[in-house]
C-alpha cells in the first residue's frame, strides 16, 4: 500500500477537501490514464452526524450496502454510541467523487489491538497496538482499489498515534479482503488476528418447522420435547418475553445481568452484561430506532435465559446469550434460540439469524450457511512487526492443530460410548 499516495487531512482546516490523483479502476496500478478520484477528510462523528447532506448520504450508502455487518457502521449505531458518551475517540471519512458528491462514508474507532498467546482462557504474552477500527469490516465505499487506497493511506499518514488498520469479521471472499491483499507490500503488512473462522448463520423459513427440517427426525423430536418443557400449558410462567421498546431495556439489562452472573460465560470470562447508565442509554436509543431487539426466556416466572441482539435490514444479530447453569438439564439455550427463531418469521420477519463472530459447535450445528472471515489488522512492515505476526501466526496454527485432534478424539469417544449403548438395548 503506498504510503505516501494521500496526504493526510487535518479537521481543523476551513477547507479540509483536497484532491487526490488516483487511478480508479479495479486494480492498484491500471494502465490507463490517472484522472483525479477522490478527495477524503476525517469528521468527528458528532460534526458526520449533524450535517445533513453527509448523514444523508451515509443513511443511503448503509440502506444500499450488502454488508450483514452495516448495522456497525450505520449513523444510528455510530449515535447511540455518541449519545452514550463514548470516550473512545471516533471519527468519520468522508470520501466525494471529483464532482463532489459523497460516494463514502466510513465511521473510525480509535482503540488498542493485540496479538494473544492463548492457551485456554489463559494469555501468556501480550503485544499491543493503537488502531483504527474500520467499523463494520467493509468500508461503506465504491468497490473500487482507489477508493480504498484513498482511505487507508490517509488514515496510516497521519501523524496521530495510530499504529495500523482494524477489520473485524472480513469475509475473505469480500471486495475489501481483495483490496488490502493488492496493496500491501514491502510497506505494510496484513495479519489476522485469529486464524480464518467459520461464521454461521440461518437464513430462516417461513415456519419453525420449516427451519428445522433439514435436521434429523430423532433430533426434531429432542427438541420439540425441549420446547413443551417451556410451554404456559406444561408449566405455567414459563414462555419467552421479547424486549424491544425503550420502557423495557431498564428490566432487560437487570434480569439479563442476574442470569449471566449464573452462567458458565460469567465463570469462566468475567462480567459479559453492563447496567451502567451509558449502557441504559446506548439501548434505549438502539430501541426508539426499533434496532434493539432482545428476549428473556422465563421457566415458571423466572428468568433462566436471555439474549441481547438488533435487527437491521432483516438481520437479526444474535450478540450476547447466557443462561442459568442450574437449569442446564432442560437445555434453556437452545430452547431460547429455537424460540427466537419462531418469533422472528412470525413478527416483524427477518430473513437472517446471524451468529456473528466464532465457531462454537452450536452455531454449526443450528446453522444452514457458513462464509469464512478474519479480523485482520493492517501494520507497518517494520522487521519487529513481521517477527511478531509471523511468531503468532505460527502459534495460531500450532494451537488450532491441537485443538482440532483433541475435538476429534472426544468426538471418537462419544461416538464409541453411543454405540456400546445402542448395543446393550439390543
Amino acid at each position: 500500500m503506498p504510503g505516501n499516495a494521500v496526504r493526510s487531512v487535518d479537521m481543523t482546516q476551513t477547507d479540509p477537501y483536497r484532491q487526490q490523483v488516483l487511478p480508479s479502476s479495479d486494480t492498484p496500478q491500471s494502465g490507463a490514464a490517472r484522472t483525479p478520484a477522490y478527495s477524503l477528510c476525517f469528521l468527528k462523528s458528532s460534526d458526520a452526524l449533524g450535517r445533513k447532506e453527509v448523514r444523508a448520504a451515509w443513511s443511503m450508502l448503509a440502506s444500499e450496502s450488502a454488508n450483514p455487518e452495516t448495522l456497525y457502521q450505520s449513523p444510528t449505531w455510530t449515535e447511540s454510541w455518541h449519545g452514550a458518551g463514548d470516550s473512545r475517540r471516533s471519527e468519520v471519512a468522508v470520501i466525494r467523487d471529483t464532482s463532489g458528491i459523497v460516494v463514502g462514508v466510513v465511521p473510525i474507532r480509535h482503540q488498542t489491538v493485540s496479538l494473544e498467546f492463548e492457551i485456554g482462557n489463559r494469555v501468556i504474552l501480550r503485544h499491543s497496538w493503537p488502531v483504527a477500527n474500520i467499523l463494520g469490516g467493509q468500508p461503506l465505499l465504491p468497490d473500487d482499489h482507489a477508493a480504498h487506497a484513498t482511505l487507508y493511506a490517509a488514515i496510516l499518514g497521519r501523524n496521530d498515534s495510530c499504529g495500523g488498520l482494524l477489520f473485524r469479521k472480513l469475509p475473505t471472499d469480500s471486495f475489501t479482503w481483495r483490496a488490502l491483499h493488492a496493496h500491501a507490500g514491502r510497506d505494510c503488512l496484513i495479519h489476522p488476528l485469529d486464524g480464518v473462522r467459520k461464521r454461521h448463520y440461518i437464513e430462516l423459513s417461513p415456519t419453525l418447522d420449516a427451519c428445522l427440517a433439514r435436521m434429523s427426525r430423532k433430533h426434531r423430536r429432542y427438541l420439540r420435547e425441549r420446547l413443551v418443557t417451556f410451554d404456559e400449558a406444561a408449566n405455567p410462567g414459563s414462555r419467552l418475553v421479547r424486549i424491544d421498546s425503550p420502557q423495557q431495556v431498564g428490566l432487560l439489562l437487570s434480569l439479563a445481568a442476574r442470569v449471566s452472573r449464573q452462567s458458565w460465560q460469567h465463570r469462566k470470562l468475567g462480567p459479559r452484561v453492563t447496567t451502567d447508565r451509558a449502557e441504559v442509554e446506548r439501548l434505549t436509543h438502539l430501541a426508539s430506532r426499533g434496532v434493539l431487539r432482545s428476549y428473556l426466556l422465563l421457566f415458571r416466572e423466572e428468568p433462566c435465559a436471555f439474549a441481547i441482539g438488533y435487527q437491521y435490514k432483516g438481520v437479526y444479530h444474535y450478540v450476547e446469550v447466557g443462561y442459568a447453569e442450574k437449569y442446564a438439564d432442560l437445555s434453556p439455550g437452545t430452547v431460547l434460540l429455537l424460540m427466537i427463531q419462531r418469533d422472528l418469521v412470525g413478527h416483524r420477519p427477518a430473513h437472517r439469524l446471524d451468529f456473528g463472530w466464532g465457531d462454537a459447535p452450536y452455531k454449526a450445528r443450528f446453522g444452514t450457511h457458513s462464509t469464512d472471515n478474519a479480523s485482520v489488522v493492517v501494520l507497518p512492515g517494520t522487521l519487529r512487526n513481521r517477527a511478531l505476526t509471523a511468531v503468532h501466526a505460527g502459534f495460531v496454527r500450532s494451537r488450532d492443530r491441537a485443538r482440532d485432534i483433541v475435538r476429534g478424539r472426544i468426538a471418537a469417544g462419544l461416538a464409541r460410548v453411543r454405540s456400546a449403548v445402542w448395543r446393550a438395548r439390543r
